[in-house]
């Protein structure tokens, strides 16, 4: 049983995704279905083809953090990935 989501256990990931209708749902779809508790989303920058975003979730704790954000194909929008210090692709 996963512990309900908490402030003191916050996560922002950076964003890239396509910069069309639906994908940003997609993401927040993911972040809902893996039991993140979504508190803010900024823009970061817009370009012509991708929105970079800042969002912010809270957990339950930090194990159950990778495991929302662990890009896998099931979970992210293949144009999606969370961003550490270098940008990680999920397999297609």
């Amino acid at each position: 049983m996963i512990n309900a989501p908490t402030a003191s256990h916050s996560l922002t990931v950076r964003l890239e995704i396509q910069n069309k209708p639906g994908m940003l749902g997609k993401v927040t779809s993911a972040i809902g279905k893996g039991g993140g508790d979504i508190g803010a989303i900024d823009l970061v920058e817009v370009g012509r083809n991708t929105i970079t975003r800042d969002i912010t979730f809270k957990t339950s704790g930090e194990r159950h953090g990778q495991q929302v954000v662990e890009p896998t194909p099931r979970a992210w929008p293949a144009s999606a990935w969370p961003s550490t210090t270098t940008p990680r692709r999920p397999t297609r």
